[in-house]
């Protein structure tokens, strides 16, 4: 554990972990739907219910010392640095797909949006099942 790294209870790191999460799920939805100039869009809505209820779902279950680490690793750590470059990449994804939905770039049929969201939410799945897994495996 880094020894700077704040000591939290359990109520307050589910109230940082909902806050966090909820603030993410608004951002994308603003991006989306902003670029997209509209609300009426149920596949965006159950893509971001997917993915907001998976962000929640690790966020309640991951390990707090695993967690700690996440968010302050040790010095040269890469993976935190490398989000942060990952993130721009990610935010911009959201605004082209709201403006796609905007000018009608593409055109895609209700079936491949239900696989897409299948295949988003079993691959979030696999993420998470390898997240808590680190946490039961002994510390090397």
């Amino acid at each position: 554990m880094h020894p700077h790294a704040p000591q939290y209870d359990g109520g307050v790191r589910f109230g940082y972990a909902a806050l966090s999460v909820l603030a993410f799920v608004a951002l994308m939805a603003a991006l989306v739907f902003g670029a997209a100039g509209r609300v009426d869009l149920p596949w965006v809505w159950a893509t971001i219910g997917v993915c907001g209820g998976m962000m929640a779902a690790m966020a309640a279950t991951i390990d707090p010392e695993l967690g700690r680490e996440r968010l302050r690793p040790a010095p040269g750590g890469e993976d935190r640095h490398f989000r942060l470059k990952l993130l721009p990449l990610l935010l911009a994804m959201w605004v082209v797909a709201g403006l796609d939905i905007r000018f009608g770039w593409s055109h895609v049929p209700g079936w491949a949006h239900a696989l897409g969201l299948a295949l988003l939410a079993a691959g979030l799945g696999l993420n998470s099942s390898s997240e808590y897994r680190k946490c039961l495996m002994p510390r090397l």
